[in-house]
């Protein structure tokens, strides 16, 4: 992201974003299925619930600020921002609990077919 203004010049800066946003937009199953796979199961519809509603939030702050700051100043402020502000939370990532799991244990489609074995 940060590299995207440096590189791209013209129109020719579409094509980094348009790449990004196809690589973003298909680790959405995969974040969710992970979050969903976390959950406790009396929490599952609220970790659905509070992943869209966080998704939809930075979706429409975030094309805001992009506008504001390439009205401001220039479209390449605006990547430059963002790019910084990716890197910025990068170092977040190393407190997220770490999750282990054996195959099949604690997964969405182990607790499925555990609660269909007890009910027979």
């Amino acid at each position: 992201m940060l590299t995207i203004p440096s590189l791209a010049a013209g129109p020719f800066v579409l094509i980094p974003l348009i790449s990004i946003g196809i690589f973003l937009r298909s680790l959405r199953p995969v974040i969710f299925a992970h979050a969903l796979d976390v959950a406790p199961p009396h929490l599952k519809g609220s970790t659905v619930g509070l992943l869209f509603t966080t998704n939809q939030c930075f979706s429409g702050v975030g094309p805001l600020i992009a506008g504001i700051l390439s009205d401001i100043y220039s479209v390449d402020v605006a990547l430059w921002f963002f790019g910084g502000l990716t890197l910025a939370i990068l170092p977040l990532f190393a407190f997220l609990p770490k999750f282990t799991q054996k195959e099949g244990e604690g997964t969405t489609a182990a607790i499925e077919s555990e609660s269909s074995a007890q009910t027979l």
